[in-house]
């Protein structure tokens, strides 16, 4: 006679049940049946039908369905009670499972002759007696978070990648992107108004003769320094031995004090973009191996919007921990904590103001520093003879020099900073 233990313990047949074996042992005995050949074979009288529902069938019906009657699924009530259960019951009686019956059933499950109508329990792993899910049915079971690396994460990516996290995932947060577009800066260069410079006052140069003028690397006889729009008396002939010739006089060219223009860049940065936009949420929970296979925990799964894989994740751009693509957490995505911005223009430069000054020599008639009479203008460039003493003042018209800025171009570039490597399961 074969007897169903409900316990989990040592067995003949185990199977799995939360993480804790149950057996079934041939060698008990039911405490109110008797063994026969028949229990062995399931060939049992039939039982007699006195006109209610019997539970037990009519004999061989009923141990023809018994192979698929699983007496785990019957509870103490079933057989028992005859009017919830009739002679058709048995007949269909494939579709219980043997996990749910108890004392109640083993006793009551008797033919007419008093011999047990259930056959021996079929340890050989049909199908019809499906493992319950690891982990209570909760989560699922994971590899082992590998040595340096954090997770696991739930992870989210794309274009817009979600921000809230999972009811089982509010650890750690970890934020990033991929795909960095930096274009080139936008460089131009122009340079301030050059300022007004002022030329400087002019030395005159007197000589004896002409000849003596135009010489090369000649010296004068006399100098005057004139200041613009000051009058000043000159007497060269105390000095210069000009005989009848007269005193000649030579005004030379001015040029401005060169001066400098302020440049003024133009740089446009353009904003960096990123094509992929990741959030990743740490598990909440305690990670426990439970029911799980060696190597392997309990672990929360993600869900939409989240990858359906599980990620762990590790600073740099590493490896993953798994070269194998079908097993573990082997694949691979980058992503990137910041920015390393770089991107600028050439130096703006602005070449020195060159200005030009118009430099003429008044003569006047008078001799006491009036300035008075109608002049004589003298231009700068020329030996000219002049009458010697008088008056003189030294008119200056600056003009001023334009600024020629340099060409700038673009320099530097942007590149991504701090990555980070998530490795998902397949």
């Amino acid at each position: 006679m074969v007897a169903l233990s409900l316990e989990c313990g040592a067995a003949v047949v185990t199977a799995a049940c939360g993480g804790t074996p149950f057996s079934i042992d041939e060698a008990s005995s039911d405490a109110t049946a008797e063994t026969s050949a028949a229990d062995a074979s399931g060939d049992v009288p039939e039982a007699a039908d006195d006109g209610s529902s019997d539970s037990r069938g009519t004999g061989n019906e009923a141990a023809a369905d018994a192979t698929s009657f699983d007496a785990a699924n019957l509870d103490a009530g079933d057989v028992h009670d005859a009017p919830n259960f009739d002679a058709g019951d048995a007949h269909d009686a494939g579709s219980l499972d043997a996990a749910n019956l108890d004392a109640g059933d083993a006793r009551d499950a008797r033919d007419a002759n008093d011999v047990d109508a259930r056959p021996p329990f079929d340890a050989s792993g049909d199908g019809s007696d499906a493992a319950p899910a690891h982990c209570g049915g909760a989560f699922a079971c994971a590899p082992l978070v590998p040595t340096g690396w954090a997770g696991p994460f739930e992870l989210s990516s794309g274009m817009v990648a979600s921000l809230g996290c999972g009811a089982s995932f509010s650890g750690a947060i970890l934020n990033g992107n991929a795909g960095l577009t930096a274009p080139p800066a936008a460089c131009g260069c122009s340079c301030a108004a050059a300022p007004a410079m002022p030329c400087p006052p002019a030395v005159i140069d007197f000589y004896a003769s002409s000849l003596a003028c135009s010489a090369m690397g000649a010296t004068p006889c006399a100098t005057t320094t004139l200041n613009p729009g000051v009058c000043t008396t000159a007497d060269a002939l105390a000095t210069c031995d000009a005989g009848v010739a007269g005193v000649v006089m030579n005004v030379p060219a001015s040029t401005p004090t060169q001066g400098t223009c302020t440049p003024l860049p133009k740089v446009t940065v353009p904003p960096y973009t990123w094509t992929t936009s990741a959030h990743a949420c740490g598990s909440s929970g305690a990670l426990d191996p439970a029911d799980c296979p060696a190597g392997n925990v309990c672990a929360p799964s993600p869900a939409a919007p989240f990858l359906a894989s599980l990620c762990v994740e590790q600073a740099g751009d590493v490896a993953c921990p798994t070269p194998d693509p079908s097993t573990g957490y082997s694949v691979k995505h980058v992503f990137y904590g910041g920015v390393d911005d770089q991107r600028g223009c050439s130096a703006c430069t602005c070449a020195p103001v060159v200005g030009t000054c118009s430099v003429s020599v008044d003569q006047y008639g008078s001799t006491d520093g009036g300035c008075s009479g109608m002049p004589v203008i003298y231009q700068a460039g020329h030996c000219q003879p002049v009458q010697q003493p008088a008056d003189l003042e030294l008119a200056l018209t600056a003009s001023l020099g334009s600024c020629a800025s340099t060409l700038t171009t673009p320099t530097g570039t942007a590149s991504p900073v701090k990555p980070m490597t998530f490795c998902c399961l397949p």
